[in-house]
């Protein structure tokens, strides 16, 4: 069994630093680390250099989508069976890629995930929004490139991620992506990773909340399967705004009508 680690970076060579040490330390040893680099100047490049372990792949800055897709198409043509994938900023304890191993192929696994005030992230599955959208066979388990673990069979079934969505909703959609196609996505009760929480929308500069609009309703009118939920998610956006941004609101939601892909 063979295994890839794919870590996307842009200028955080301090993080990424810490990363991939993380990465070493692991009680389960990967048999390569591929570094994506989206263009750093911070001389990542320099220091990846003399990295005798890693693979680096340097591209444009294509967004945290752009990198695990190029991450991922690589580890997948290199013939490895296992592909764990994570930010730059993400720290996984010793045994978390151990315990995230599944018995079979044909499931997604990601740790639970640990913020700064000791915060855990994790799924209610018995809370009615849970339940419901499992009665009526809605995809709602979505696990994030942070500590996400596929197969080689699952990437060669479902494709690849979404360069076109740049930064945002790229692993909800692989997920939910997964999940249509039958495959299993599980939170590993005890893997563990570290990662910084995200900071709230009203804090995204204007191009991160234009992405935001734009890829969420991408994705939730591509899975749903009733209009509820996307109007819903469009009210979730507006209230998020505070009357604001409606400009860049309506930017982002008539362009969610032109992302086009040939990915399954």
């Amino acid at each position: 069994m063979k295994i890839a680690t794919v870590v996307v970076t842009y200028n955080r060579l301090n993080l990424l630093k810490n990363c991939i040490d993380a990465i070493r330390k692991q009680t389960k040893k990967v048999d390569k680390i591929i570094v994506v680099n989206n263009g750093s100047n911070d001389g990542t490049d320099l220091w990846l250099n003399e990295q005798n372990d890693i693979i680096t792949i340097t591209q444009e800055n294509l967004g945290g989508a752009g990198g695990f897709y190029t991450g991922i198409k690589f580890a997948f043509e290199e013939g490895f069976d296992w592909i764990w994938c994570m930010d730059d900023d993400c720290l996984p304890f010793a045994n978390c890629l151990e315990n995230q191993i599944p018995d079979d192929t044909d499931t997604i696994t990601g740790p639970k995930v640990i913020y700064e005030n000791e915060e855990v992230w994790n799924y209610d599955y018995k809370s009615i929004k849970y339940k419901l959208l499992k009665f009526f066979n809605l995809p709602f388990i979505t696990i994030p490139f942070n500590g996400f673990l596929v197969s080689n069979k699952i990437v060669k079934t479902i494709g690849l991620p979404l360069s076109e969505l740049f930064i945002y909703c790229d692993d909800v959609e692989y997920s939910y992506r997964a999940s249509k196609f039958g495959f299993n996505l599980k939170i590993c009760d005890n893997a563990f990773l570290f990662h910084p929480k995200s900071k709230k929308v009203n804090d995204y500069t204007q191009i991160q909340l234009y992405y935001y609009i734009r890829n969420n309703l991408f994705v939730v009118r591509k899975y749903d399967l009733f209009f509820i939920r996307t109007l819903i998610k469009i009210l979730q956006i507006i209230r998020l705004l505070k009357f604001k941004n409606y400009k860049i609101f309506f930017k982002g939601f008539f362009d969610s009508f032109k992302i086009t892909t040939n990915k399954k």
